[in-house]
């Protein structure tokens, strides 16, 4: 097919395309249940993004989209899609959005949600690959009573890795409402993802992990923190104390399936400071992956860049307490008489922005304690929001 005469299922394109070719889709709702052809590996992608490009797999007692002993490599591509629909293939085979057995494509800024699977993984099934998953909302899909992994499973995976991932509001029958994880061959690797609200809220079944699965987890949002992540074998999780997080992330509305991220969440460029975007790299709406400091924690990155920063630390004042300089909560007259007690130049090397930095009382930043500051420091009078 081509732009001029294209084709008129998704699924006649894939049938017809070798290896390295791409299947570019116009926006639209389309009632199909996806089987990719073994072994070529083809780049699927929307022109305009999952917002308007819908797969829908409601038509068939099937997956969404199926990649079964396809012998793909992450050179294939599933990117751009709304995955939705989709009811798993048979009990304890499920994978109601993405079903992938031996087959390892990158699968990056969908948004797989509503899927509800007669066996294990509600939104996304992964056995036996090393398939990456990047900056994908996975949200709304539900495993059947029986069956294990909510918003996705995983079973002897060789090196998956999930990045930039948002996985909430996912139920399933048994465990795991987030993710559930069974004998991994290479650990799994958790990074920069918000996993939060899965199933029951509160209790071990954000992340479960049986028998001999090994899962390492940086830079990521976990509700319950290592409360939250059942091990079931002898081998413990892999989590860093020091980057990764147990808070709200502050979602926009929720409620109404708004998971975008408010501007002074706790996961605004919390993510992997190292962490390189590729080329062209966007988050689940299209915009660059990386705006500010780091990358931000789950698959909606945050733009702050243009927020007033008055000591130029990186976090805009709407979003910090600058005036409470007592840190009990407050701007209040202690606050004010410390401000007062600091009055003048500040001593050398002055530091704006350094948290080392001696003249707390300088919120302006500009290495002196003066009418500017105080003006700061009366207008955040009250508690701090």
């Amino acid at each position: 097919g081509t732009q001029e005469d294209p084709y008129c299922t998704i699924q006649s394109g894939l049938d017809a395309a070798g290896n390295g070719d791409t299947v570019e889709v116009a926006p639209g709702t389309y009632l199909e249940n996806l089987v990719f052809p073994t072994d070529p590996d083809i780049i699927l992608i929307s022109s305009t993004g999952p917002e308007v490009t819908i797969i829908d797999g409601s038509a068939a007692a099937a997956p969404t989209i199926k990649l079964w002993a396809t012998n793909q490599t992450n050179a294939t591509v599933i990117n751009g899609f709304t995955i939705t629909g989709g009811s798993g293939w048979m009990p304890g085979n499920g994978g109601g959005g993405l079903l992938l057995y031996q087959a390892s494509p990158t699968v990056s800024n969908n948004l797989i949600k509503g899927n509800n699977s007669v066996g294990h993984g509600g939104g996304v099934y992964s056995r036996e690959n090393s398939a990456i998953l990047t900056n994908n909302l996975i949200m709304d899909n539900t495993a059947a009573s029986g069956s294990v992994g909510g918003g996705i499973f995983l079973q002897e995976n060789t090196g998956l890795t999930a990045r930039g991932c948002t996985i909430t509001n996912n139920s399933a029958g048994v465990a795991g409402d987030g993710v559930f994880v069974l004998a991994t061959i290479v650990p799994v690797l958790i990074d920069n993802s918000i996993i939060y609200g899965n199933g029951l809220s509160g209790d071990d079944n954000e992340i479960y992990i049986q028998s001999n699965g090994e899962v390492t987890i940086r830079h990521s949002l976990v509700e319950g923190g290592l409360s939250g992540i059942h091990v079931g074998g002898s081998i413990p999780v892999d989590w860093d104390e020091t980057t990764n997080l147990d808070v709200d992330p502050e979602f926009v509305d929720p409620e109404n399936g708004n998971y975008h991220v408010e501007l002074c969440s706790p996961v605004v460029d919390m993510g992997d400071p190292e962490y390189v975007p590729a080329k062209d790299e966007t988050d689940i709406d299209g915009e660059p992956r990386l705006m500010d400091l780091a990358v931000d924690i789950g698959s909606d990155e945050v733009d702050r860049s243009a927020l007033p920063d008055s000591n130029e630390n990186g976090i805009p004042d709407e979003c910090e307490c600058l005036a409470d300089l007592s840190g009990d909560g407050a701007v209040e007259a202690f606050d004010l008489a410390i401000l007062l007690g600091a009055w003048g130049p500040c001593p050398d090397p002055c530091k704006p922005g350094d948290p080392a930095d001696t003249c707390a009382a300088d919120l302006s930043g500009d290495c002196g304690v003066e009418a500017f500051d105080l003006a700061i420091l009366l207008g955040a009078w009250g508690p701090c929001s």
